[in-house]
């Protein structure tokens, strides 16, 4: 799977589960982005601009994984046809819950 990832204004964290999975996560130039997880043996990363935590509350891409023999590559690359989107805004929750994403 691949996610190309716009600049964001609030923390946005993705978790890959599961085993024997591939994820490309490419973001605009300058965003944000942190991983968290195994390494080898258990998964094979290359975290490209990924620097490791995230303060709280820091906008940007928190990516984690969260099984075994799995790929992750973090890159920032060029815009998708059509360029990047606008910053992400915050979601509307009352609560003020952060954006999450498990795959």
């Amino acid at each position: 799977m691949t996610l190309r990832l716009p600049r964001t204004a609030e923390q946005v964290t993705i978790k890959l589960k599961g085993a024997f999975n591939s994820l490309d996560v490419i973001v605009s130039e300058g965003t944000a982005v942190r991983y968290n997880g195994p390494g080898f043996p258990l998964g094979w990363v290359n975290k490209g601009p990924a620097e490791d935590g995230l303060e709280d509350g820091e906008p940007g891409y928190r990516v984690i994984l969260e099984g075994a023999f799995s790929f992750v590559d973090i890159d920032d690359g060029p815009a998708p046809e059509g360029g990047w989107s606008e910053p992400l805004p915050p979601a509307e929750d009352p609560d003020g819950a952060r954006t999450s994403a498990s795959f």
